[in-house]
């Protein structure tokens, strides 16, 4: 596995492994770049591995949520903060860094944009039986000193999103 910052000029895939199936890959052509694995349906729990690290992702909360990523040790490392309907949500790398998450209309695009609103990273989907996103980075990613955990963390925050929409249609 290759660290995903030797890739930023490329599109990246992230990608289901199989129907099904709660193991998602980040690709580049056959090169394996990372993969997230996701807990139970009912569990919010993930685990990210790349080359660059290893986190841990959750959930907490229940009326006002919040969503964390921590190192390995259990350190807290970058929060995730939804906000109302309207409003992009909020990643916060360390103390200062901060990051807004906005999804699209129709839920096919998913992007990650700085706090002078551009936008560092774009997802967009691909597939309803097996997901698919295509991922691109500006060249700007190339000065965030914490890229490889925004990217696996935006990716997680993506996926989770995308299990709760399935959650939301299954109880209607």
């Amino acid at each position: 596995m290759r660290s995903i910052t030797s890739y930023l000029d490329f599109t990246l895939i992230l990608q289901q492994s199989g129907i099904g199936n709660s193991l998602y890959e980040i690709h580049f052509g056959d090169e394996l770049l990372g993969s997230i694995h996701m807990s139970r349906f009912w569990n919010s729990r993930a685990e990210a591995v790349s080359a660059d690290a290893v986190w841990s992702f959750d959930r907490q909360g229940l009326f006002k949520p919040k969503i964390t990523a921590s190192m390995q040790n259990g350190d807290i490392v970058a929060t995730y903060q939804l906000r109302s309907f309207k409003r992009p949500g909020i990643i916060t790398i360390g103390e200062e860094e901060t990051y807004s998450v906005k999804i699209g209309v129709f839920r096919n695009t998913f992007d990650i944009s700085s706090r002078f609103d551009s936008r560092v990273i774009h997802f967009q989907h691909y597939g309803i039986v097996r997901f698919r996103s295509e991922i691109t980075c500006s060249r700007s990613v190339k000065h965030i000193q914490q890229f490889p955990l925004l990217f696996f963390f935006s990716c997680y925050i993506l996926l989770l999103h995308r299990r709760d929409a399935k959650r939301r249609a299954a109880a209607i």
